[in-house]
């Protein structure tokens, strides 16, 4: 879990890795909540388009990495 009492910001993340018959599975597991009148969902909407971005942009990094090795 993240928080600051500077920012009306709550995060908090689990990442799981198990094995079964194909390979890995990985799962992230994200709670975001933004504390801001009339936005907070709306920027809440935003940084989780961001995660996502970076979350799939880590597996094309790892897949080309498991490739090459």
């Amino acid at each position: 879990m993240c928080s600051s009492d500077l920012a009306p910001v709550r995060a908090a993340a689990r990442s799981t890795m198990r094995a079964n018959d194909a390979g890995t599975v990985v799962a992230l597991d994200l709670s975001l909540d933004v504390s801001v009148p009339f936005v907070g969902r709306a920027l809440e909407d935003k940084a989780l388009g961001y995660v996502e971005a970076v979350v799939a942009d880590e597996r094309r990094r790892a897949e080309a990495w498991l490739a090459s090795h």
